[in-house]
């Protein structure tokens, strides 16, 4: 009986010792790599942000740019005062 009550104990805690010295062997590989992976993430993620963010500047600027013309136009044809009025309200 005390035979198999040191099999029980002796094999998980040789188990847990040598995982235990794996891991404080290799903590700066590990912590290198877990930092690497989320700086990794975060690039990622800033590139597509700041990929969302060009794509609407360009398109605010596309939207700016068609204003300004059609007021170019407008104030060209415009034949009523009325009408040149609320244009330069815009």
């Amino acid at each position: 009986m005390l035979n198999n009550l040191q099999d029980w104990l002796v094999s998980p805690a040789t188990a847990v010792v040598f995982c235990a010295g794996c891991g404080y062997v290799f903590r700066n590989a590990i912590a290198r790599y877990f930092t690497k992976s989320i700086e990794h993430k975060f690039d990622e993620k800033l590139a597509r942000a700041k990929a969302q963010f060009q794509a609407k500047e360009g398109e605010i600027e596309r939207i700016s740019a068609f204003i300004a013309s059609q007021k170019k136009k407008i104030g060209k044809h415009c034949s009523l005062q009325k009408d040149c009025m609320l244009v330069k309200a815009l």
